[in-house]
């Protein structure tokens, strides 16, 4: 009885060891993405941050974060869209879900209320494992085409409130 538990016992941590080798893996796999896409754009400094984050800023107007959240191994890209009216929020909440009908224009990313800063963010996550730098760098230059668009029209959504 007491072989058997003990066999149990070092498959449990082999398998901890694997999937902490795994996460590791990964990690330096997003890392490696945001590396090699700094250089590509001109920034060869680019990397994560302590906190899992790296910043980028297109032509002064759509910032994005990069995310990597390390237990699930998942990587996001946000971005700030625009600011919540303070009137006719139930209007403008209403033009916002029309627009964004099952993401269908927004490439699978999705808008959100970001309440601290009282804004609406835009956001798009994937699994880093299923991943190729080249996807990698295509998704992320499309989100930020898609998130410029959004800025645009949700500040004229704005306006018009």
């Amino acid at each position: 009885m007491i072989e058997c538990d003990e066999a149990k016992k070092n498959e449990y941590e082999k398998e901890i060891l694997n999937e902490e080798k795994l996460k590791k893996e990964e990690k330096n796999k997003i890392s490696n993405f945001i590396k090699n896409y700094g250089k590509e754009v001109g920034l060869p400094n680019l990397c994560l941050n302590n906190e899992n984050i790296c910043s980028l800023n297109f032509d002064d107007k759509i910032n994005i974060d990069i995310k990597y959240i390390e237990k699930s191994s998942i990587c996001s890209f946000v971005s700030p869209i625009c600011s919540i009216p303070d009137k006719n929020k139930e209007e403008f909440y209403k033009k916002l879900l029309l627009a964004n009908s099952f993401g269908i224009e927004n490439g699978g990313a999705v808008l959100s209320i970001y309440k601290i800063k009282n804004s609406i963010i835009f956001s798009f996550s994937f699994i880093v494992s299923t991943f190729s730098y080249e996807l990698f760098k295509n998704v992320l230059n499309n989100f930020a085409t898609i998130a410029e668009k959004n800025m645009d029209k949700y500040e004229k959504m704005l306006n018009q409130n």
